[in-house]
């Protein structure tokens, strides 16, 4: 085989590899953020009881 062949056979597996590490980081920053959500999708006031009665 050529250096040509060869030099791009590794760099095809290097591609594969880093796009593996892709995947798995974007799957474990998805269940991060599952788990944890940011401030600002928390619900930060829930109604008292006396608050839902007023309310409604």
């Amino acid at each position: 085989m050529s250096i040509i062949c060869i030099t791009l056979k590794i760099l095809a597996i290097i591609t594969f590899a880093f796009a593996i590490a892709l995947a798995v980081l974007a799957i474990q920053e998805r269940i991060r953020l599952k788990q944890n959500p940011p401030r600002h999708l928390k619900d930060v006031h829930t109604p008292t009881v006396k608050e839902a009665i007023k309310n409604d």
